[in-house]
């Protein structure tokens, strides 16, 4: 398997992300390669400093629509997960929530803010995105991070549930698995 900085310098568009055995629940069940598309490779000359995964929900709000009077739709609120060292979800190291913010247990924090976005290869998972990275002062697996990427999405689209005027108000949340890569 080729090396993941030879992949991004010489390719840009694909990368090897290694995946340890246990992606059951994301349907691979060993070392798996997962193409980045061109927009999302973290530019510059930037180091991958960590690959975290994250399994947990896309929270949803069905909002009147107004396009269409008397009727709703979901609008997407934050996403809540655990976040894991492991593919296999065994190694809990942190949490995902509103910002998006990731936080890991020794105290280190980033927030991200996009700055591109690709469909996932399904179409009811939730888009691959480039982030920068808006850290906070703190040491730990977080300090640093210039860029995080958010790949290999499975779940997560509110697009199979009927957002009608009953339901106004109300929230959903759809379970969601991805990869987040760090870039420092």
């Amino acid at each position: 398997m080729m090396s993941l900085k030879f992949a991004n310098e010489v390719f840009g568009w694909t990368r090897a992300l290694a995946l340890v055995t246990g992606l059951a629940f994301a349907g691979l069940s060993s070392a798996a390669e997962v193409p980045v598309p061109e927009s999302l490779v973290a530019p510059g000359a930037v180091a991958e400093s960590a690959v975290i995964f994250a399994r947990g929900s896309q929270i949803y709000r069905c909002e009147p629509d107004p396009v269409a009077p008397g009727s709703g739709k979901w609008v997407f609120q934050a996403p809540e997960a655990d976040l894991f060292q492991d593919a296999a979800f065994t190694k809990l190291m942190g949490r995902h929530y509103d910002g998006p913010t990731w936080e890991a247990f020794d105290g280190s924090k980033v927030a991200g803010k996009s700055r591109a976005s690709v469909p996932s290869a399904s179409p009811k998972a939730i888009p691959q995105l480039l982030l920068d990275a808006l850290p906070t002062p703190s040491s730990g697996v977080f300090q640093g991070v210039s860029f995080i990427q958010r790949l290999d999405t499975k779940g997560g689209v509110a697009q199979d549930v009927a957002c009608g005027k009953g339901l106004l108000g109300t929230q959903l949340r759809v379970p969601y698995t991805a990869a987040y890569v760090f870039y420092k």
